[in-house]
């Protein structure tokens, strides 16, 4: 079951009920990207050069971003953050989390 929707032809997110998300542009951004790979890992590069604009240099920059969304997100049915954190060092959002409007 989907959580969120994603309106990608007005850069919009909100909750599966409607309830719309307060995201910023690099938080919408970094949520469409991880929506478009649901189920595969995204590097802490890729999602600095889509939603921060930068090349990633190994700052905390991509982590303080992805903190401050799982804030902003609901947690999945088992109560877990729904974006996680991959031991290759980059983020999954999992297949069926988000669908788009």
């Amino acid at each position: 079951m989907s959580l969120l929707q994603l309106d990608t032809a007005w850069g919009k997110a909100r909750l599966a009920d409607g309830t719309p998300l307060r995201l910023t542009g690099a938080q919408y951004r970094a949520l469409a990207l991880l929506a478009s790979r649901a189920g595969e890992t995204v590097s802490k590069a890729d999602l600095s050069l889509e939603a921060l604009g930068v090349e990633w240099t190994g700052g905390r920059g991509v982590e303080q971003l992805v903190m401050v969304l799982r804030r902003v997100l609901p947690r999945d049915p088992d109560g877990e953050w729904l974006v996680h954190t991959m031991a290759n060092g980059g983020f999954m959002l999992p297949l069926g989390a988000v669908t788009e409007a």
